[in-house]
């Protein structure tokens, strides 16, 4: 028996993500709750020089009140 979706309740629904959560009928027959990003996905490009030194971004990041450095990136 395949795994089935017997329910799903919007949690969040924002501008970048929602989130849901979902009640599946599992292939053993018991039933399992899980919460579900949904997302429409993303690309990233890594540019590296002739030297081989790597481009990367300063990027501010409010979750953690500080600077990361990161691969060029977004949403699709």
């Amino acid at each position: 028996m395949p795994a089935s979706k017997l329910s799903q309740e919007i949690l969040y629904q924002g501008r970048i993500l929602d989130l849901t959560r979902e009640t599946h009928r599992m292939p053993d027959g018991r039933e399992a709750r899980f919460e579900v990003i949904q997302h429409p996905g993303g690309a990233a490009a890594l540019p590296v020089l002739a030297d081989g030194r790597l481009i990367l971004i300063r990027q501010f990041r409010p979750a953690i009140q500080d600077y990361l450095y990161e691969i060029p990136a977004g949403r699709l």
